[in-house]
């Protein structure tokens, strides 16, 4: 029998390549000279896209949607434009993830404006925050208020992207997650603003501020039923979002199956390894010990579906 396809496919662009050194992130933790070793370095092949869309629909109705997102930031990707008219053509609705900035704002805008949802995860409203929290030059906060404020006008004009998005990650100082909210909301040039809640990776990072709670609660995982996770960059289909952050030869060793290989989509989402995991969401190592499992109910990322 065919399994239901998932509501999202993340799809990873980019490994090892970021402007930013975000404080709740395994790439913006780690210094630039060390990222080539520990995440790789590289960008998705094109060529591939329209394969690879088609594998998507092919997982069934409804089509899931396409999350653009890296191990690294994709808007440093010359190819991203062209990859999200790939899948606008084929029928398939997008989501780009991104800081906000890529390798101009002509090429960003001209990109971004091709995306169904564009999310920046731009964390601040001034520029001391967001300094101290994505490890940036304050010139580059106003830069990527000014791509929002360009591409808000385009959505106004031409209708797409559906939807602008901010967010910020969940930190200790919870009056600052709400007055970004605020802040957000009343700027006029956002659909909505949210708080995504803070995760270690998997351990990847250190929880700090003990947000996370110390005991894994013995509750399903969101992941198995409605995220499929592709790394672009490597080929490979993993299991768990969080496996993207290790070095490739872990990538490799730890994925479910290679892309494009002998099983389609299709098939690796209905095969046996996704349904051992969905009978028992701790039978893998990794999620004993996760403290971040998403409970099968909707969460941020489904409710913005919503608004499609």
């Amino acid at each position: 029998m065919h399994y239901p396809p998932p509501a999202i496919v993340n799809v990873c662009v980019v490994r090892g390549l970021c402007p930013a050194k975000c404080v709740h992130c395994p790439v913006g933790l780690s210094a630039p000279e060390e990222r080539t070793q520990k995440f790789g370095q590289g960008f998705a092949n094109i060529e591939t896209f329209p394969r690879l869309c088609e594998e998507i629909i092919a997982l069934g109705t409804p089509s899931p949607v396409v999350r653009i997102h890296g191990v690294g930031e994709p808007a440093l990707w010359h190819d991203l434009g062209d990859s999200l008219r790939i899948c606008a053509n084929k029928g398939l609705k997008t989501w780009l993830f991104t800081v906000g900035i890529g390798n101009s704002t002509a090429e960003f805008i001209n990109a971004a404006q091709n995306a169904s949802i564009v999310e920046f995860s731009i964390n601040a409203f001034t520029r001391d925050e967001f300094r101290r929290t994505k490890g940036m030059d304050a010139y580059l906060f106003d830069q990527i208020v000014e791509n929002i404020r360009q591409l808000a006008n385009v959505k106004q004009k031409r209708g797409m992207p559906r939807r602008i998005l901010v967010s910020r990650v969940e930190s200790h100082d919870k009056v600052m997650d709400r007055e970004f909210v605020t802040y957000w909301s009343k700027s006029g040039l956002v659909d909505d603003s949210f708080i995504r809640t803070f995760h270690d990776y998997g351990a990847r990072i250190p929880d700090k501020f003990a947000l996370l709670s110390d005991k894994p609660e013995t509750r399903g995982c969101l992941v198995p039923n409605a995220r499929m996770n592709i790394d672009a960059v490597l080929g490979v289909v993993v299991r768990c979002f969080n496996e993207l952050f290790d070095n490739p030869v872990q990538v490799r060793e730890s994925a479910l199956a290679s892309l494009f290989g002998q099983a389609s989509l299709r098939d690796i989402w209905g095969g046996s390894e996704m349904m051992r995991w969905r009978a028992n969401p701790f039978a893998y190592p990794q999620c004993a010990n996760c403290r971040s499992c998403q409970p099968p109910n909707p969460n941020t990322s489904e409710r913005q579906l919503e608004g499609l």
